[in-house]
């Protein structure tokens, strides 16, 4: 039954794509972030519904004009040389029977980030796709919620599988990318059971990340959560809802997820965590010795032989090859420093440009941009935080993160040509001198001037 419904929306869906190829972005997006076909139990399940709809968009985006060209901006250039890179460190890959098909997975990824910002632009498109980002990762967040009341939070909140959400590390990420764009998207709402509702959204994902037990996770709601409490309109009144939650919450939490969190801090008892170094200290080696190249797509499936000569120290339980669990050491050891230097400057980049969203578009008129450039903001720090322990530097989620921010700065940009365009008009063709953004715009000169 779930399988036939699904099979259903996709069908429904295919000729709203084919008119509207923008609506491509929000299907391919939402089958991208959620995989709901992963839920099936039949047909549904193994469908390539992402290559369908990807298909469709790109054919709809060529019948139709309804698109504009790809800025040229410091990240999709970045993002180009990226794909030039994972281009080439693939044809030397130790593993190329499995880089390949993963070379196949992260250019769809980039590509269609750049095809993304052909068709989404203008508030409606821009606020549908934070909607279908934020809504389909909340799903599990529900979802997980009632997992955890289910089973008493003694099992491990997971996504889908195969999917990148289908770990419970990258799930937790996931969430926690997304809370942000949920508390920016309730203040968007009017009707206050609305925005309640949205809220108790936040709560159920937060509660579904701390039960994936991921401590890339744990570490990640320590940073955001206090971001958003500082950010939060009513101080007060949450600071007294977390004193009663904080005295009940020894009595709540069940005892391995104590444990997981108090493991951080006694890291050198902990074999995951110690396996984790060592997956690190072969990165970082295999990066020294082939900084340019690295080791290609999917270090982690490399002979253990050869990826042990990497390591420092093996025993019964480090003798085996393994992912780095760190984006940053995924990147050094894949492709080298070179890969790295660009993937760490495209994040640098986006936190830049989503500073200077925040700073110039209420001078130009695009005030409801600040909160989503905010929000997007805090989502990056809980990918950078949190993913410094977990093997995401694929992420699709991570790279339109990336894009939404340089749909939002060329929209600034024309918006500033438009205010510089009716400056002129009203200043009139004597007038000189350019118009910055966020000057004010006088509505009527004197007579005479």
């Amino acid at each position: 039954m779930r399988d036939a419904a699904l099979l259903v929306i996709f069908a429904s869906l295919i000729p709203f794509v084919l008119m509207r190829p923008w609506t491509g972005v929000l299907v391919w997006s939402w089958v991208g972030f959620m995989n709901p076909h992963r839920l099936g139990w039949g047909v549904a399940q193994d469908l390539p519904v992402a290559l369908v709809f990807g298909s469709l968009t790109l054919a709809a985006m060529w019948l139709h004009s309804d698109r504009k060209p790809i800025p040229v901006t410091r990240e999709t250039v970045l993002i180009v040389l990226l794909m030039i890179v994972f281009t080439i460190t693939t044809f030397t890959a130790w593993v190329p029977d499995a880089a390949w098909p993963q070379w196949e997975k992260v250019m769809k990824i980039l590509a269609f980030a750049l095809v993304t910002s052909m068709l989404i632009y203008g508030r409606k498109r821009i606020l549908a796709l934070l909607v279908v980002m934020a809504g389909s990762l909340a799903f599990y967040g529900v979802k997980g919620a009632v997992f955890v009341a289910s089973t008493g939070g003694q099992y491990r909140v997971k996504g889908p599988e195969p999917s990148f959400i289908g770990a419970n590390t990258a799930l937790g990420l996931a969430m926690l990318m997304v809370l942000p764009l949920l508390v920016a998207l309730a203040r968007e709402v009017e009707s206050k059971w609305g925005r309640r509702a949205i809220y108790g959204v936040v709560v159920l994902t937060v509660i579904a990340t701390l039960f994936t037990y991921s401590r890339g996770a744990l570490l990640g709601l320590a940073v955001v959560l206090p971001i958003l409490l500082i950010k939060a309109n009513r101080k007060f009144l949450l600071f007294l809802l977390l004193i009663p939650a904080a005295y009940k919450a020894p009595d709540l939490i069940p005892e391995q997820l104590t444990e997981r969190a108090q493991s951080i801090e006694r890291y050198e008892e902990d074999r995951s965590a110690m396996q984790r170094i060592q997956a690190w200290q072969v990165g970082w080696n295999v990066a020294l010795e082939r900084p340019w190249l690295g080791a290609g797509f999917k270090l982690e499936e490399a002979p253990n032989a050869l990826w042990l000569d990497y390591a420092e120290w093996q025993d019964e339980h480090f003798n085996r090859s393994r992912a780095a669990h760190s984006n940053y050491f995924q990147m050094l050891g894949e492709h080298g420093f070179l890969g790295t230097a660009l993937y760490i400057l495209l994040l640098f980049y986006t936190f830049g440009s989503l500073r200077r969203i925040k700073k110039q578009a209420p001078g130009v008129g695009l005030g409801w941009m600040v909160k989503y450039a905010d929000a997007l903001q805090t989502g990056l720090i809980a990918y950078a935080v949190a993913g410094a322990f977990l093997s995401l530097a694929y992420f699709d989620l991570f790279y339109t993160f990336v894009i939404l921010a340089v749909i939002m700065r060329r929209e600034i940009a024309e918006a500033t040509e438009k205010v510089a365009a009716h400056a002129s008009d009203v200043r009139g063709p004597l007038s000189r001198g350019p118009v910055r953004a966020g000057a004010p715009v006088p509505a009527q000169m004197p007579r005479g001037a």
